[in-house]
């Protein structure tokens, strides 16, 4: 049973990564304040932001400790590890919105995994990903997995409808030149139609950003959503 094909998503992942916003793609709407929160968002552009910024003023403050120490002058390192509490100012309003990562473990339906693993188990699937796949998938499947759990060809499964991509694409579209959602409709739009409305819903927070918050959010939606793995 293939519920969907990883390398199709990602591509489009990659592409995405690949893809730099048209001028004038963002607008006004960069610094508006009523930029929607994403669902299930664990970590923003701004919080990637300020670790590594804090990373590397620790990292500057250990370096000048460790120079004064032969001049016997440390009075500047001062200033230098102060530096880090700063770090946050530099996010912009569309950082601070900007899903990167997605935790989906609170939907997790024991009753997805058992089905999951039911036919793994039959067919031979080992290391199939159920826990990541429970966590995403509508309840509905349960009787496709076990379908599929009888019939390992799957080929009397009713399969979930595909789902509309067409709002992704556009988004996508809005974004740059890249136009390749079109080359994994059919893929994309299989996988998607066995996702929980919850986390197709996250999925529609991040097509409300602006364009570089946009794509950096579908990115981490496609990685958790497990289309890509």
């Amino acid at each position: 049973m293939n519920r969907f094909s990883s390398a199709a998503a990602a591509a489009l992942t990659f592409a995405l990564a690949c893809t730099a916003p048209t001028e004038g793609a963002e607008g006004s709407a960069t610094d508006d304040p009523e930029t929607p929160e994403v669902s299930y968002c664990t970590r923003t552009i701004c919080q990637d932001v300020v670790v590594q910024c804090e990373a590397d003023w620790d990292s500057d403050c250990s370096s000048c400790f460790s120079a004064c120490s032969y001049s016997g002058d440390c009075s500047i390192c001062a200033d230098i590890c102060s530096q880090s509490s700063g770090c946050g100012s530099t996010c912009s309003p569309r950082e601070r919105k900007a899903c990167n990562t997605f935790d989906f473990s609170p939907l997790h339906d024991p009753e997805v995994y058992d089905a999951c693993t039911r036919m793994a188990a039959a067919c031979g699937a080992e290391g199939h990903p159920c826990d990541k796949f429970a966590r995403v998938e509508s309840p509905s499947v349960v009787p496709v997995y076990d379908c599929f759990a009888a019939d390992c060809g799957g080929t009397s499964c009713a399969v979930p409808a595909p789902h509309d991509i067409t709002p992704l694409c556009d988004a996508i579209a809005e974004c740059g030149e890249w136009v390749g959602c079109t080359d994994f409709r059919t893929e994309m739009a299989a996988g998607m139609g066995w996702l929980r409305p919850e986390v197709l819903g996250a999925l529609d927070d991040c097509l409300g950003l602006t364009c570089d918050a946009r794509l950096t959010c579908i990115t981490g939606w496609l990685e958790a959503s497990g289309l890509t793995g």
